[in-house]
């Protein structure tokens, strides 16, 4: 699947029955602030989300098992991100050339591998962690 470059939607909702959204599909449209998933999304492809600076939460579903690289690049304005179960590994580039400042929640409902997420300081129940491994809420303090 692919967006319209420049489109200026500020919400956008991908059909039921895309399986795959595609290299650079909604790169440089920085109105998109929401974007809904559908339940038969199984892939994300490399630089899918890229330059989307409005871009301020997305919920990864639990039948996505495949995230390319730089999917996340400069969407300054992320809060939330939550990883559904199918997503055991995320690559370590996920969110290259972020300026995170305003990502405070990222929730793993599935099994996650030990991995880097962006840099600051992560609590977990409380406690600090250095990595994400597992599921749970992590918070930024």
């Amino acid at each position: 699947m692919a967006y319209a470059e420049g489109n200026a939607e500020t919400s956008y909702s991908i059909p039921e029955g895309v399986t795959s959204i595609g290299i650079s599909a909604f790169e440089d449209c920085s109105s998109l602030a929401s974007i809904t998933l559908p339940s038969t999304l199984t892939s994300i492809g490399h630089r899918a989300f890229f330059d989307c600076s409005g871009l301020t939460e997305i919920t990864i579903n639990g039948n996505i098992t495949s995230l390319g690289t730089n999917v996340f690049y400069n969407c300054s304005k992320l809060t939330s991100l939550t990883l559904g179960e199918g997503v055991t590994s995320i690559p370590s580039n996920l969110f290259t050339n972020n300026n995170l400042t305003n990502l405070t929640e990222i929730v793993v409902l599935g099994n996650l591998r030990s991995t880097t997420f962006p840099t600051g300081t992560w609590l977990k129940g409380g406690a600090t962690v250095t990595s994400f491994t597992g599921a749970g809420t992590y918070i930024k303090s």
